[in-house]
C-alpha cells in the first residue's frame, strides 16, 4: 500500500499533471501526500553555475525568485488538494534538489515526478538519479496522458531482472486492482533466467489478471516496448530502472531512458 506519497512542487504547470496523479492514487490508497517544494540555497546555487562566475546580487535574486515561486506553488497546491478525500500536507525546505527529496523517501511509500523531455539536463538531472537511489518506487507521470484511465490495462516491461521483479512487488497494490495486466518480454523465451509464464503464474497467485507477451529481440528494446504499450492502449507500464554510463546513455540510449521521456503513458520505476 502507498500510505504516504511524496511529490515535488516546483513550477505549478509542470506539478499540476504530478498533482492530479497524487490525487488519483491517494484517493485508491486512502493516502498522505506530501507536497515538497525545495528553494535552493546559495551554496545549491553555486555548484550549478560551476566554473561561472555569478555575483552576488544575482544569486540573491535567484534565491527571492525562488522564495516568491514557492508562495505561488504552495497556494496552488492547496487549491488542487483542498475539498478532495486525501490527507495533504505542504513541506517547504532550502537545498539541494535531490538530498531532500531522498530524504523525505526515506519515510515514504511512493514519489510521484514529472517525466523527462529527452534533454540534456533531465537525462542527466535531479529525477532520474533520484528514481535510480531514492530506495522506493517512483511513478512518472507525462504532461498529457495518451488514455484517460490509470492502471486498469497494466503492462510490465519484463526481462527476469532483479530491477524488474522489484518492480513488479513494488507495483502490487496496482497489479491487483487492474482489470487487465500483461507481462511483456522483448526477448529470446528460450534464454530466460526466469520465463514469462513462471512470473504470470506467481502474479496469478496473487489474484492478479495477468497474461503474458513475448515479442522477439529487437535493436532498440526500449522502443518497441513503447510501441507494443502504445498500439495495446495501455495506462501504466511497470519497469524496472537501469544505470547506464552517462556516455551510453547520450549515444545509444537505453530502456529507462526511452521510458522516462516518452511523454504519453505513465511509468513506475523501481530499481
Amino acid at each position: 500500500m502507498y500510505k504516504t506519497i511524496l511529490i515535488p512542487v516546483n513550477g505549478t504547470e509542470r506539478s499540476i499533471p504530478v498533482q492530479k496523479a497524487a490525487l488519483e492514487v491517494g484517493t485508491l490508497f486512502t493516502s498522505h501526500v506530501i507536497g515538497l517544494h525545495i528553494v535552493p540555497s546559495l551554496q545549491s546555487l553555486q555548484s550549478i553555475a560551476d566554473h561561472q562566475f555569478v555575483s552576488y546580487e544575482i544569486y540573491q535574486q535567484l534565491i527571492e525568485n525562488e522564495t516568491q515561486l514557492a508562495k505561488k506553488d504552495k497556494s496552488a497546491f492547496n487549491q488542487n488538494f483542498d475539498g478532495s478525500t486525501v490527507n495533504y500536507e505542504w513541506v517547504e525546505t532550502k537545498g539541494d534538489f535531490n538530498h531532500n527529496m531522498k530524504y523525505y523517501a526515506r519515510t515514504s511509500d511512493l514519489a510521484i515526478v514529472p517525466q523527462g523531455d529527452d534533454q540534456l539536463g533531465d537525462i542527466m538531472g535531479d529525477i532520474p538519479d533520484f528514481i535510480l537511489n531514492s530506495g522506493i518506487p517512483t511513478l512518472a507521470i507525462p504532461r498529457e496522458r495518451r488514455e484517460k484511465s490509470f492502471a486498469q490495462n497494466i503492462f510490465i516491461a519484463w526481462n527476469g531482472s532483479k530491477e524488474s521483479i522489484h518492480a513488479i512487488h513494488a507495483a502490487l497494490p496496482l497489479l491487483k486492482m487492474a482489470k487487465n495486466v500483461t507481462v511483456l518480454s522483448v526477448c529470446e523465451e528460450n534464454k530466460d533466467e526466469v520465463k514469462t509464464a513462471d512470473i504470470c503464474k506467481n502474479l496469478a497467485r496473487h489474484d492478479v489478471n495477468v497474461s503474458g507477451m513475448t515479442i522477439p529481440l529487437h535493436v532498440n528494446p526500449g522502443a518497441k516496448l513503447l510501441e507494443v504499450c502504445l498500439e495495446k492502449r495501455a495506462d501504466l507500464i511497470i519497469s524496472g530502472a537501469w544505470a547506464h554510463s552517462r556516455l551510453a546513455e547520450l549515444i545509444y540510449g537505453g530502456v529507462t531512458k526511452t521510458l522516462f521521456n516518452n511523454q504519453q503513458i505513465p511509468v513506475l520505476f523501481a530499481h
